[in-house]
């Protein structure tokens, strides 16, 4: 997906785009999880910024808000489906407990809060898509928000295919720093090879499980 994205700006073949960006993702996760939390909070505030356009946007269209008085559509059970894979992820959270500083009372916050923010902005930028466009091009289209927002500013559409590199870019970076911590904390419960839970000194990277994680991920 990254590399489909960054074809649109350079002319990179997918793969190396896809594996440069594995590569740089794991050095940011072995130079240390501050270090990749960090650039994860950012990358993340650009696809928020991503979102939030896209709703404003729609916001002005004259239909906004009349999907919410639409007959009931057997459809919105299949959407259902595409919406629960959308929300995965959220449990990740929980699998950087040990780097958190008071699990006990971050955690919660962390998961319910990101979970509330993350819904608010679905609803807002699925009410707006659909004003903005019938739901048949948008189902025919393969970039719907990009198309739904071209037909307001082609600007706009533009930016939110370089929003895009953030977004997949983000999600490597998280992948990997999530699974490398498991394949650590299960080597060092001994249900794997223990050469998984050496660390780097000092920063207590578990850099030989995500080397491997990186491997899996190429």
């Amino acid at each position: 997906a990254f590399g489909g994205y960054l074809a649109g700006f350079v002319d990179v073949p997918p793969f190396f785009a896809a594996l440069s960006l594995i590569a740089v993702a794991t050095a940011i996760v072995i130079i240390g999880t501050r270090q990749a939390s960090s650039v994860t909070i950012v990358f993340t505030l650009v696809e928020m910024a991503g979102l939030i356009a896209v709703a404003v946007i729609g916001a002005d269209a004259p239909r906004f808000g009349e999907a919410l008085s639409a007959p009931f559509d057997l459809g919105i059970a299949g959407a259902t489906a595409l919406v629960f894979f959308s929300f995965l992820g959220f449990e990740n959270i929980a699998n950087l407990a040990e780097e958190a500083k008071n699990p006990a009372r971050d955690l919660p916050i962390a998961i319910f809060g990101s979970l509330v923010v993350a819904t608010l902005l679905y609803a807002l930028v699925a009410l707006s898509v659909v004003a903005l466009l019938p739901v048949e091009r948008l189902a025919a289209s393969q970039a719907p928000l990009v198309t739904a927002v071209a037909t307001q500013s082609r600007w706009a559409s533009r930016a939110l295919g370089g929003i895009a590199l953030f977004a997949t870019a983000n999600t490597a970076l998280a992948s990997i720093l999530v699974a490398s911590r498991v394949l650590f904390g299960m080597a060092r419960e001994r249900a794997l090879p223990s050469v998984l839970d050496r660390v780097l000194p000092k920063r207590k990277t578990p850099w030989v499980a995500t080397l491997v994680t990186s491997a899996v991920a190429v």
